[in-house]
């Protein structure tokens, strides 16, 4: 624990940030078995993400919590427009970062839809650094494309079994019509989410945040970074978590509104520009 500029102890706090399916999880559970702490209570396993999400619940409820209240979709995938947190929003972000201070002096957290509300995170933390995960659109819409494909099909093989055979042969062909219907609203979402980052860097000293490329991984980069940056750690192997199909790049072609496509473009072409300076 650092102490601030009137002496009084702070504490020291990650906030890991990167879109939905950007390997957030992969780093949350390698720096959770370095002894980060990441939440008392953590999303678990799913079809999505097997070895679990490593995500705190607190942060996860607080963000549905909002979304609901202001009439969007809480995945934080479709229809995400700007809007201010009201007066209770804020009391209550506020007092979750208190509560989750006095509860220890280092801790951290990972939650996708956090990116959308960086200046009013920005306002209630101190002593807190950025860890910042990019990865290639394509390979992030591919990635949720897949994940409501499955989704979708549990459903329906849940709903009538004596069809399983069938729905097994129109397999591929219904994967084809998910990526039809769900590859704009996923790049809009990519753009949103990278925007709003990118836009927050840009106010940040460098020394604030790490921004590593997915395709690029260096976690021993990652460790040296953290413990630089006074995170008291244990280096823990990589290799203990990486899954290297976990992170398969063999993504379909997708035909993207062209707009979408060219904003996209430019803006990955800006962040890959910021990490490698």
């Amino acid at each position: 624990m650092s102490a601030s500029s009137n002496g009084v102890p702070t504490n020291k706090i990650l906030v890991i940030l990167g879109m939905h399916r950007s390997g957030t999880s992969l780093i949350g559970q390698w720096l959770h078995q370095c002894g980060l702490h990441l939440g008392d209570r953590l999303l678990g396993a799913d079809e999505s993400n097997s070895k679990g999400h490593f995500e705190d619940l607190d942060f996860l409820e607080y963000h549905k919590d909002i979304f609901r209240n202001h009439q969007i979709d809480d995945a934080g995938l479709a229809h995400i427009r700007d809007f201010e947190l009201n007066r209770y929003e804020e009391n209550r972000l506020k007092h979750l970062i208190l509560f989750k201070n006095e509860l220890n002096p280092q801790w951290g957290w990972k939650e996708p839809r956090t990116c959308l509300f960086l200046k009013s995170y920005e306002k209630h933390l101190s002593d807190h650094k950025y860890l910042v995960l990019h990865r290639d659109f394509n390979l992030v819409v591919d990635s949720l494309v897949k994940r409501e494909f499955k989704r979708i099909m549990k459903r329906k093989i849940t709903r009538k079994p004596y069809l399983k055979a069938l729905y097994v042969v129109f397999n591929n062909l219904y994967l084809s019509h998910c990526r039809l219907k769900y590859a704009d609203i996923y790049l809009k979402a990519w753009i949103e989410y990278n925007t709003q980052i990118l836009k927050h860097l840009r106010t940040m000293p460098t020394d604030k945040y790490l921004l590593v490329r997915l395709d690029k991984l260096e976690p021993e980069k990652i460790f040296d970074q953290l413990k630089n940056w006074g995170f008291q750690l244990n280096r823990t192997p990589f290799q203990s978590v990486y899954e290297r199909r976990l992170l398969n790049s063999n993504q379909a072609k997708f035909t993207y509104d062209e707009i979408l496509l060219n904003k996209a473009q430019k803006l990955q072409f800006d962040i890959h520009c910021m990490a490698s300076q």
